[in-house]
């Protein structure tokens, strides 16, 4: 027997549906909601560092693709290992000088030039010192 109920539909034809309001309903929701949240986080975090990467890089043009494109962390991180080519590796130290830290070696090689420069300089110093005596 069919009845009507508050929207004028019969029971088994539409209208209420007693599985929208089930318990599983809310926990597979709050699930969703919470891998959205940890997503969202993780996303902000790499468009976080692949936006300060750029800088450090002086690459303008792609510091304002990463800010304009939102891919939830896909563009961004693509950005980061291939063409950044950053390396999370606990070996390396980073100095921030060069783009391509840590490939082949632990150190940066900046630091041995910029030695290698200070001596240089002193030496030319010493020199232009000795020429006015």
């Amino acid at each position: 027997m069919m009845y009507n109920n508050l929207y004028g539909v019969g029971h088994y034809g539409g209208g209420f549906s007693p599985w929208a309001f089930s318990p599983a309903v809310f926990i597979g929701l709050s699930i969703l909601g919470f891998l959205f949240v940890i997503w969202f986080i993780i996303s902000l975090a790499l468009k976080g560092y692949a936006l300060w990467t750029a800088v450090k890089r002086n690459e303008k043009w792609w510091f304002i693709a990463l800010l304009v494109i939102n891919t939830m962390g896909i563009f961004e991180l693509l950005y980061l290992l291939f063409i950044a080519k950053v390396s999370w590796s606990s070996d390396c130290k980073s100095c921030g000088h060069c783009k391509h830290c840590c490939e082949g070696s632990k150190t940066c090689g900046v630091d041995e030039t910029e030695e290698k420069m200070d001596r240089e300089n002193e030496e030319n110093t010493k020199k232009e010192a000795e020429e006015v005596m």
